[in-house]
């Protein structure tokens, strides 16, 4: 196979795959979720160094053959990661969807304050709760799924963190808060 057609095929297929995205998996209202980057980069590492592993390398050693199925391997890693976990803000609570299930579920009565974590993409907000409870939320890949996710906790009366640690952390102003209702 030659490479340029190899590029091509992947190009292609980040590209329907993009539109796909796009048309049946979109982000709902307060959702966060990985960025479809994730899902986009990882189905190109698939298609391109699984192809050129298994038809491109026939004469080529087995070293150079299993490393390019491990990155390709790696690409699958990153497909799964996009659709693996998800954290969905709805009008009285807060849902975390593990494979497309719900796992948990957190009434925002529990909740009391957010807080902004260390780590933005481990832990961007931090929700206490009743006692000594925490939920950990990862940084969201979106500043407009952020500014939804903070909207539904204060419409729930949760205490959001000061805006100016909102701005200079996450880039969020009151107004985009306001904004992300819906």
């Amino acid at each position: 196979m030659s490479l340029i057609l190899l590029i091509a095929t992947t190009l292609g297929t980040m590209l329907a795959v993009h539109r796909l995205n796009h048309k049946f998996w979109r982000r709902r209202h307060g959702e966060i979720r990985p960025s479809s980057a994730w899902f986009i980069l990882g189905t190109g590492l698939v298609t391109f160094f699984g192809t050129f592993g298994l038809f491109g390398l026939g004469q080529a050693s087995a070293f150079l053959s299993v490393f390019t199925l491990t990155i390709a391997g790696g690409g699958a890693a990153m497909i799964w990661f996009y659709f693996h976990k998800r954290f969905m803000f709805r009008r009285r609570a807060l849902y975390e969807v593990k494979r497309g299930r719900v796992t948990k579920g957190v009434p925002y009565v529990c909740a009391w304050q957010c807080q902004l974590g260390r780590n933005i993409e481990r832990d961007g907000l931090i929700i206490q709760g009743v006692g000594a409870r925490t939920w950990t939320i990862p940084g969201a890949t979106s500043r407009q799924a952020l500014s939804e996710a903070l909207w539904c906790l204060k419409d729930a009366g949760v205490k959001l963190p000061e805006e100016e640690a909102l701005v200079k952390r996450f880039g969020i102003t009151s107004a985009m808060i306001e904004h992300a209702a819906r």
